[in-house]
């Protein structure tokens, strides 16, 4: 608004003033009418005019109010440090630490605790006077004059309950004579489930005293594989310790001042508004605050002290700007802690933008892509669709449509709300599992094929299969199948009354927490070059697959010629391999949690290359992992066990079992 003017009688110079009337202030009309001639007067005028216009067009920006913050030793770290350093999430003085530092062995944690063996021989001690039984006892009794020795085959064991869950580091065992080549120490919190910590093929007996260890359990056990003599395997004493207890005594001091100076990009032009410090300040401690600005990050303003009021109006505004902290201390026994900096700004509105897409859009059924998105200028992101809920502004997530599935994506900030183009993924169903409960599978040009793809792409060149049981009949034929009755297996005593050939289908039920069922081929392994299917059924709820139901493959002496789990019930269905490097657990497949693999027939394939094996569910490869085994044929086996909680009654329900060789007539050298 421009306001009026007014003449002073005894001053003929126009001055900006009130617009109020007063005795005193009496308008020359003369004056008035030559005014708008006036030069002065102009100027003064236009620049009212403008001072005006700036008015409304800089009420009309909006503006964001912003800040920056540093409270984290990764916000600390992109600054320059001078004398300062990170300690936690805090910074403080550079301190310099003296310290003393007293270590204490662990003692025996095996001394005289309760021993279980795999055998025990009838020998003489250190002393030769008496011939007696070399009990598993004597391995841990701390008297190197007695000795455990096993019977003289392989493999063989000895464990010491510990009494409690232990932190294990060193294991000394003191061998006699007959001593181990190839052993392994193991630990397990429940004797049954081992992990090995350690493991040579080289020993050459004396005293092996394994330092560097890593594990916990209960129980500790040497499991021995190949022994170094004709005789069994015998310990005079197996020690096992914990880490050692350290002590350190520490005496720190600080340097008077010490400086932090921090940059930030603020992407833009900004006003700056504030800098607040969070500070803990023992007595005789202090912190100031300054800071310069830059418009290219290159040339700089001079460095400006900061208010005990962390105002920032002195400031220009720019793009960017450097904080310094610096720290003083006359005490230097003590420091300031600085745990937070928080710099205030305030930037112009802008439109939020979104990108959204799909690392594919066309997937076969059981297959899973990653949706990634961004933005900018937002403040939240919210999915809808396929997909639901509040997102970050910007980040990826694996989905695993059944279906052919939208995705929508919107994001919101200061400036208004953007919706990204919707995201399409479409899914090509594949279904290898039949339509009904018996006689089901895939073909290839009519002819019985592995489930590899899908039923209608399925891999040719097989050739009749090299074993086919398709339980049609009314009871399991015993020259095909090992019934196993009276073996202990997966939790459960196995019995023939749990297994049954019935309607086109085996079934196997758990009849009690303690007794299941579980058959093997009598005869058949399956080869190298060779693929193994089954179409079964587990019990279960939505991805809970209920007791411990298997269909796998191992070989002989195991776990030399390894064991391959196709589908495992561990609580969840999963896929595992053992071999005699260890366990290898493979967890569920990457559609999990969209794919449900209980109370339905499927398929479970396992093609075994020359180092390698791959498995399919319902035709879909979901693992390929390298193998360490001899190789030599794996025998098929289906099992219904108890593995925790368990629901009696449940049963396991197999359609068929097939088996192809690549060597068999017909066989086009198609590898899956």
């Amino acid at each position: 608004m421009v306001k009026k003017l007014k003449m002073r009688e005894d001053n003929t110079n126009p001055v900006i003033g009130s617009g109020e009337s007063t005795s005193n202030n009496i308008v020359n009309p003369k004056l008035l009418q030559l005014s708008w001639r006036n030069p002065l007067l102009i100027v003064i005028v236009v620049i009212v005019i403008l001072l005006g216009i700036y008015l409304i067009l800089f009420s009309s920006a909006a503006s964001l109010a912003a800040t920056k913050v540093w409270s984290s030793a990764a916000d600390w770290s992109t600054g320059t440090l001078s004398g300062t350093s990170i300690n936690g999430n805090t910074l403080s003085l550079s301190p310099t630490v003296t310290t003393k530092t007293t270590t204490v062995p662990s003692a025996n944690l095996a001394l005289d605790k309760p021993v279980s063996v795999s055998s025990v021989s009838w020998g003489n001690n250190y002393n030769y006077t008496a011939w007696i039984k070399l009990l598993g006892s004597y391995i841990n009794d701390g008297n190197l004059k007695t000795r455990w020795s096993s019977g003289y085959w392989d493999p063989q064991w000895a464990y010491i309950d510990l009494g409690s869950t232990q932190t294990i580091s060193e294991v000394k065992i003191n061998w006699e004579t007959a001593y181990a080549k190839a052993y392994q120490i193991q630990v397990s919190n429940d004797a049954y489930n081992w992990t090995t910590i350690y493991s040579t093929t080289t020993n050459k007996g004396g005293v092996n005293d394994l330092t560097g260890l890593k594990g916990s359990g209960r129980y500790v056990r040497m499991y021995g594989i190949k022994r170094g003599t004709k005789w069994g395997y015998s310990i005079w004493e197996m020690a096992v310790y914990g880490p050692p207890t350290t002590t350190t005594t520490t005496t720190t001091t600080y340097p008077t001042s010490g400086t932090v100076t921090l940059p930030f990009d603020a992407g833009s032009t900004v006003t700056w508004t504030s800098l607040t410090g969070q500070a803990t300040l023992p007595t005789s401690t202090g912190i100031s605050y300054q800071a310069r600005t830059s418009s290219d990050n290159s040339t700089w303003s001079g460095w400006t002290a900061i208010p005990s009021g962390g105002s920032l109006s002195g400031l220009a505004s720019s793009r960017y700007i450097q904080v310094q902290a610096t720290m003083t201390t006359s005490n230097t026994t003590v420091t300031p802690l600085l745990s937070q900096l928080v710099l205030g700004y305030n930037v112009p509105v802008a439109s939020p933008t979104v990108s959204f897409s799909s690392a594919s859009t066309q997937l076969s059924s059981g297959q899973s892509t990653t949706l990634n998105w961004s933005s900018n200028n937002t403040t939240s992101c919210s999915a809808s669709g396929g997909w639901t809920g509040t997102q970050a502004t910007s980040g990826s997530t694996t989905v695993s449509p059944t279906a052919t599935t939208t995705y929508d994506l919107s994001c919101t900030g200061a400036g208004g709300t953007v919706t990204a183009p919707a995201v399409t993924i479409s899914v090509a169903t594949v279904s290898s599992t039949g339509g009904t409960t018996t006689g089901s599978g895939c073909t290839y040009n009519g002819a019985m094929s592995p489930c590899i793809g899908s039923t209608t792409g399925s891999v040719g060149g097989w050739g009749t299969p090299s074993f086919d049981d398709e339980f049609n009949g009314t009871s399991i034929n015993t020259t095909t199948w090992n019934t196993e009755n009276g073996w202990k297996k997966n939790g459960i005593t196995v019995s023939t009354s749990n297994e049954a050939e019935t309607g086109g289908n085996l079934v196997l039920t758990l009849s009690s927490t303690s007794s299941g069922a579980e058959i093997s081929t009598n005869t058949y392994g399956v080869p190298v070059g060779g693929y193994a299917e089954a179409r079964v059924y587990f019990p279960g709820n939505g991805q809970t697959i209920y007791n411990w139901p298997a269909w796998w493959t191992s070989g002989p002496n195991w776990p030399s010629a390894g064991e391959n789990d196709i589908a495992e019930g561990l609580g969840v269905l999963t896929e595992n391999y053992h071999s005699p490097t260890g366990a290898y657990n493979h967890g569920q497949p990457s559609c999990t949690p969209n794919c449900v693999w209980s109370n339905g027939f499927h398929t479970y394939g396992m093609y075994r290359g020359t180092d390698y094996v791959d498995v399919y569910w319902d035709g879909v490869l979901y693992y390929k992992y390298w193998t360490d085994d001899n190789g030599a044929p794996e025998n098929l086996i289906l099992t219904n066990g108890c593995y925790s909680s368990c629901t009696v009654g449940a049963q396991v329900k197999v359609d068929y079992v097939r088996a192809w060789n690549s060597n068999n007539a017909g066989w086009a050298g198609v590898q899956p």
